[in-house]
């Protein structure tokens, strides 16, 4: 998983996936260390990717969320802020553009 964070293009898309799909046994012991593949994905700005360490932090939010608030969050926090303005940005756009109908 701390690799992930030295790769790019496919092959970090493909070591991510393998750590984002980890079973919830495992992650549950090494959840510091996967989330460096969360990191990297988040970071690496490819939708496909970003989606899938979205999902993966709400499965573990779900599953783990002692281990998640206390160990992982606080360094994801500042990753997911650039999503979730984003989103808003493309919602305010979205809605300017179609006069607030959806």
């Amino acid at each position: 998983a701390c690799l992930c964070a030295s790769f790019d293009g496919e092959l970090l898309d493909a070591a991510c996936q393998v750590v984002l799909t980890a079973p919830i046994r495992l992650a549950k012991d090494q959840l510091s260390k996967l989330a460096v593949a969360v990191r990297a994905a988040l970071r690496s700005g490819r939708v496909p990717l970003v989606r899938a360490a979205i999902a993966t932090l709400e499965k573990w939010r779900e599953d783990l969320p002692d281990e998640l608030d206390n160990d992982v969050m606080p360094r994801l926090i500042p990753l997911l802020d650039r999503y979730a303005r984003a989103n808003i940005q493309n919602t305010a756009l979205h809605e300017t553009l179609t006069g607030g109908s959806s």
